[in-house]
Order: C-alpha cells, then sequence, then structure tokens
C-alpha cells in the first residue's frame, strides 16, 4: 500500500509528481503516481495537495459530508466557511447526545 507521501510501508517510493492548476479556483494541485505515465485524467491519481478534506470513518457520517462541503469553499467563501464548520461542530454535539445551548 501506498501512502499519500509516496512511501510503501515506510520506505521511500518512486514516484512520478505531476503539478497542475484547478481549473476553478487557478490553484495549484499535486499528484503522484508510481507506475507510467497515466492515461487520461489526473482524478485517477493520487492527490498530495490540497488535502481533500475527507475526514476519517469514525466521525460520524452527517458530519463528514458537512466537513466536505465546508472545505470546498475554505478559499473562495470564508464566511461561509465558518458557517460550515459551525455547522459541523453542531452535527458533532448532536451526535454526542449534548446539552442543547450556544456552542
Amino acid at each position: 500500500m501506498f501512502n499519500a507521501d509516496g512511501t510503501r510501508d515506510g520506505e521511500p517510493w518512486d514516484a512520478t509528481y505531476y503539478l497542475a492548476a484547478c481549473s476553478t479556483c487557478d490553484d495549484v494541485i499535486l499528484y503522484w503516481e508510481v507506475d507510467d505515465v497515466p492515461q487520461g485524467s489526473f482524478v485517477d491519481l493520487n492527490m498530495v495537495w490540497p488535502d481533500r478534506g475527507v475526514l476519517p470513518d469514525a466521525v460520524p457520517k452527517r458530519v463528514r459530508d458537512i466537513y466536505r462541503e465546508a472545505f470546498a469553499i475554505r478559499f473562495r467563501a470564508p464566511n461561509a466557511y465558518a458557517g460550515q464548520i459551525r455547522r459541523a461542530l453542531e452535527a458533532n454535539a448532536d451526535d454526542r447526545n449534548a446539552k442543547p445551548g450556544k456552542l
């Protein structure tokens, strides 16, 4: 199994890196691949940067879904991002059966 940092079982592994630009925000995207030059879309490669905003399965699904939505707008709409993060915190509190009140 290869890790996002290009290591395999803790050992460095030769990889080819691809630098691209996001067609939506013009930000930098960095991919890596250990096989030959890919055919088709970069989407099939391993993304190194930016982080995709995917939380572990241990996090409740509702919280993960809200966070994934928030992560996509974090730089384009910081105020909306903050509102979505608040929603994620509220969903987490609901999941934990926290006492209702203000965050």
